[in-house]
Formats: C-alpha cells, structure tokens, sequence
C-alpha cells in the first residue's frame, strides 16, 4: 500500500484496483480512511486498518489491527472488527459485535447482539448479488461490463481466503457457512 501526496492532497492505495485515492489519517487511531468514506471522531481506526468506499464507521465502533471495512458497509454503536477480518458488501454490524481473525463478510446482512466471529466466511448469495449496490453506483471500484468481477477478484485476491474461495453466486453456500461459524459471547 502506498500513500504520496498530489498538491496538497494525500491519496493512499487501498489495494483494491482503483489505485491511489484521496485519503486521510483518522485523528482517533490514526488509521487510513478514505474520503469517501465516513468515520465518525468518536470511532477507533487503528494504525493499520483501513476504511474505503462508501463504509461507515459511527459512535463507539473499533476496527483495528489490520482489520477492511469496504463496500456499503457501516460500523456502528459499540462493534469492533479487528484481527484480519474483512468486512464488506453492504453490511450493517452494530451493538455489541465482535468481528475477529481471518473473517470475511461480503453480503448485505445485519449483524446485531452479543455476537462473536472468528474465521466466519459469509458470501454473498443469489439474492444479495441482485441487490448489489455497485449495480447501482459506476464510480464504486466495479468493472464498466460487470460488477459482480468485482467481488470475485476480491475473494480471489485475498491470500489467507483463497482456500475458501466459491463463486458468489452459489445458493445456500452462505447459510451454511452461517451456521458453522457463528458463535456467541457469554
């Protein structure tokens, strides 16, 4: 990832195929957000994480370590996403959710609770594919043919995913991985 400034504007590669954009250190964690994203002054972005596209980050919300928050996504009351976890899609996280480890989420869902996710792989189905944001926003990060390359390269590119990798479309996929890897806090 690289960051450089362009006349008196710092821009940052998130990594994810729109190159260097315009981008800012939040104030609180000092952690890369882009402008285009939203983060509240009371939100947590730790020092290595990132927050870019449209994602949302409010109140109390932590994400930290190397923790992604992409897509439509929002963070809000007292969640945390940290460890290596990747959230993305147009997801809701809130209350007292722990995301955590390797986690990959990339559907519109709402997480809400005492819930606690480790090594949770949550893909998009049938229903959120048809849904997608990206369908309708040409400047989010998708390809000009088709959005959906998008969310495939991503999964793709993801090293520590790679072994979990299925096509997003593949109905009932996501419920099962739900059911095994949901856990929640005592």
């Amino acid at each position: 990832m690289h960051n450089r400034k362009i006349n008196s504007e710092t821009f940052h590669d998130f990594g994810d195929g729109n190159g260097p954009v315009a981008a800012h250190r939040h104030l609180f964690g000092n952690g890369w957000v882009a402008d285009s994203a939203h983060v509240d002054e009371t939100a947590f972005v730790g020092i290595n994480a990132r927050v870019f596209g449209n994602a949302t980050i409010k109140d109390n919300a932590i994400v930290s370590d190397h923790a992604q928050i992409s897509g439509f996504c929002t963070i809000k009351d007292h969640a945390c996403v940290r460890g290596n976890a990747i959230v993305t899609g147009a997801c809701i996280v809130q209350d007292d959710v722990e995301i955590s480890d390797d986690t990959f989420i990339n559907r519109h869902i709402c997480l809400g609770g005492h819930l606690l996710l480790k090594h949770a792989y949550i893909c998009a189905d049938r229903n959120d594919c048809l849904n997608c944001p990206a369908l309708l926003n040409d400047n989010y990060g998708s390809t000009k043919n088709n959005p959906c390359f998008y969310c495939l390269k991503k999964m793709k590119s993801w090293p520590h995913l790679s072994h979990w990798f299925t096509p997003a479309c593949r109905p009932g996929a996501s419920a099962r991985a739900l059911k095994n890897t949901i856990k929640y806090k005592e």
